[in-house]
């Protein structure tokens, strides 16, 4: 998997558009930097494995923004500013717990 111009290319060549995702699913909801790990888990792994994952990236990302809410996060940062922020973190959250739970990326 790969990224380019905003779109996850497959190793298969076909192409998934996670644009819709953000801004809480468009509806300020769960933040999109967990729905894009989520994502990753699920293609990564077992159904088993990828729940256990998913409740990693929740719990860590609620010690470290203190919810999940797209509204509340935005309303707690001052704006949309600090998105990029946390988009970064859950990215590295979620290699790190791919990698603490031995699965390939």
């Amino acid at each position: 998997m790969r990224l380019i111009d905003r779109k996850i290319v497959l190793e298969d060549g076909s192409e998934y558009y996670g644009s819709g995702f953000g801004g809480g699913v468009r509806c300020g909801e769960i933040c999109g930097s967990i729905t894009g790990a989520v994502m990753a888990f699920g293609l990564a792994a077992d159904q088993v494995t990828a729940t256990a994952m998913t409740k990693q990236m929740t719990q860590s990302f609620r010690a470290e923004f203190g919810c999940l809410r797209c509204q509340e996060l935005v309303a707690k940062n001052g704006g949309k500013g600090h998105c990029a922020h946390m988009i970064a973190w859950g990215a590295q959250r979620a290699e790190e717990i791919l990698a603490e739970n031995k699965v390939k990326e």
